[in-house]
């Protein structure tokens, strides 16, 4: 579960563990998703900014904080989230480490929190990257 006050960002840091797939979810209170196609409700393996290190960092918010991986709560300050790592290598015996931070920070402070290098977005850049989310879900229903 999250939970936001207003002004509140989640910052979350997750190692995908060379998994083929990975997603990050974020649901209602009921675990029903929020909007994935025409918002960024989601991420997974494809659509995600990497790390300088591998790592991701995605920000759920209920505003976009100008982060390529930002989770949009949908206006959500509360709700629940699913992380899925799929088809990990053989030599990934445990999940220690998949979990690197969590933390729940002042929008006011984000920057502070995050990874040097983290891939920021323009509001041109942010409209950009949901029309090609909408494009790649209507291609998968071909």
């Amino acid at each position: 579960r999250f939970s936001l006050k207003e002004g509140e960002a989640w910052v979350i840091t997750v190692d995908p563990l060379g998994a083929r797939f990975f997603d990050f979810q974020i649901s209602d209170p009921w675990t029903k998703a929020v909007e994935y196609v025409s918002r960024t409700g989601s991420f997974n393996t494809s659509q995600a900014a990497k790390n300088t290190d591998g790592t991701i960092t995605l920000v759920a918010s209920p505003v976009d904080p100008g982060v390529h991986n930002w989770l949009d709560t949908s206006g959500l300050k509360s709700g629940t989230f699913q992380v899925r790592w799929q088809g990990l290598p053989a030599s990934v015996t445990s999940g220690e480490g998949a979990v690197r931070k969590v933390e729940v920070v002042p929008l006011t402070d984000l920057a502070k929190h995050l990874p040097g290098g983290m891939r920021m977005v323009t509001a041109k850049e942010r409209a950009a990257q949901l029309t090609e989310r909408e494009k790649t879900y209507a291609n998968r229903l071909r």
